[in-house]
């Protein structure tokens, strides 16, 4: 048996673990290895921000993927019966302290399904678009993540990225490149830990940028790192201007004329509807990359089916590809003001 040590749960023992229970037994490695030709292609057409897509281990992450799907198929049964199992120990036995544990490993029991079925609907997806998709933790990556967005993030004790996206949106005959995923961080008191989640999308830009600087919700300075330092700029757009803040390095003087003339009127406009449509939206323009960041996960409650008849629904298609759409609209729209 060979598992990915950075898996959904964090280890490979965990995972032999959850497929016993799930499924009744547990993968076996058998993902097919790649040409060297083929692999230089995929690396030569994807763009990775860190250098170049992983190629050989999303194929191997997404192999463990295909086999669970494939289980599923073949176990629906067991695993509607499981998730029922789950709901019935907990309520019967949550009077006693072995009830406390049953509770907290039928709530596991249940996460557990909902993610795997979560992961199997987003890989379809990418599949469907030409995108690949890796769903396990990488917490090499996430620290990689940080570097390059530490203007608008925080590190916390322990990072890691999962759910990531390679791929590519078309917008008004040019194509542009993306890497997306949920950045997760990991802040430890003197009793509990608490996580935080943020979704993220890299959107590469033809040109590089004539200036660094971030824009964040007018309420949330104060919790961002001081890579930055807060200045007042006022554009155009009387809403974006109350809706948000600017962030920078360097004189005011010096960096307003390069921040107006990137965030034209249009730009404006669509990133004030942006602001009000997803919570916490912090958007960071640095060297050839527009980077949006923002709380929580993408299809957090799925309509598409996996159990028994598989069928992916359009509107979980579109949860991805409308916000996509929105901010390859923007960096569309940065880019034709671009030296």
């Amino acid at each position: 048996m060979n598992y990915n040590k950075t898996n959904l749960l964090g280890s490979a023992d965990l995972s032999r673990i959850k497929h016993y229970i799930l499924f009744g037994e547990s993968y076996e490695d058998s993902s097919a290895s790649i040409s060297d030709k083929k692999k230089k292609q995929y690396e030569d057409f994807y763009w990775d921000p860190f250098g170049k897509i992983p190629i050989e281990n999303i194929i191997k992450n997404c192999s463990v993927l295909l086999w669970e799907t494939r289980q599923f198929e073949l176990k629906g049964k067991r695993i509607r019966t499981l998730k029922i199992a789950g709901f019935a120990i907990g309520i019967l036995c949550i009077a006693s302290f072995i009830g406390i544990i049953a509770v907290g490993f039928s709530i596991l029991l249940i996460r557990s399904i909902k993610k795997t079925i979560i992961d199997i609907i987003k890989y379809n997806i990418a599949v469907g678009q030409k995108w690949f998709y890796d769903p396990y933790l990488d917490s090499d990556r996430g620290s990689m993540l940080y570097d390059k967005i530490k203007e608008i993030t925080s590190i916390g004790d322990n990072n890691y990225v999962e759910d990531q996206i390679w791929g590519f949106h078309d917008n008004q005959g040019l194509r542009y490149f993306f890497y997306s995923g949920v950045y997760v961080y990991v802040v430890r008191g003197s009793k509990s830990s608490t996580s935080y989640e943020n979704y993220f999308f890299m959107i590469k830009l033809p040109k590089k940028l004539r200036s660094t600087f971030a824009i964040t919700p007018e309420t949330a300075f104060s919790k961002i790192g001081a890579f930055f330092s807060k200045k007042e700029i006022n554009v155009e757009s009387t809403e974006f201007n109350k809706m948000y803040s600017f962030s920078y390095n360097g004189e005011k003087d010096k960096k307003a004329m390069d921040i107006v003339r990137t965030l034209s009127p249009a730009v404006q406009e669509q990133l004030v509807k942006l602001g009000r449509d997803i919570k916490g939206l912090h958007i960071l323009f640095k060297e050839d990359t527009v980077s949006f960041l923002f709380e929580g996960r993408l299809l957090k409650k799925p309509k598409s089916k996996i159990v028994g008849k598989k069928e992916i629904n359009e509107d979980d298609v579109r949860e991805i590809t409308d916000k996509l759409d929105s901010f390859v609209t923007i960096s569309s729209g940065i880019s034709r003001y671009l030296d």
